[in-house]
């Protein structure tokens, strides 16, 4: 019994025993913190060539093979499959109507781009997408 006790006493070791516990625990959260960083500054880029391809149409820009070539530019570290697309929409008032047709009160139809960025990251452990989306009226 007395060697038990004597084991129970001793606080040597105790410290050791701690670290070993929460290392990992550590590790883990460094690792995820670094995965979620990385993530989110891939968005951000994503969305800072979107917005570098808004301001090319915002500024009076009326191509799309050109607003994309502007986004594309602008995408810093772009993934090897990186690649924004253009889609045109039109609105009369609230309702979805066509670009060529006139809105029921003769008016002409708002014109909207949406620029999608998407792309394939290589993240720390696999690799994962990457996608932003930003929408502009042109007319």
């Amino acid at each position: 019994m007395r060697p038990l006790t004597r084991f129970w006493r001793d606080q040597g070791g105790g410290a050791a025993i701690e670290m070993a516990i929460v290392t990992p625990v550590i590790a883990g959260l460094a690792l995820v913190s670094a995965e979620v960083w990385m993530m989110s500054m891939d968005k951000q880029k994503a969305a800072t060539a979107l917005e570098a391809a808004s301001d090319y149409y915002m500024s009076g820009g009326l191509s799309d093979e050109e607003a994309v070539d502007v986004a594309m530019a602008a995408w810093s570290d772009a993934p090897q499959d990186g690649e924004v697309s253009p889609v045109r929409s039109g609105r009369c008032g609230i309702e979805a109507a066509d670009i060529s047709e006139l809105c029921a009160d003769g008016s002409t139809a708002a014109i909207y781009v949406t620029l999608t960025a998407h792309g394939t990251s290589q993240g720390l452990f696999e690799p994962r997408g990457v996608e932003a989306e930003r929408t502009v009226r042109v007319r």
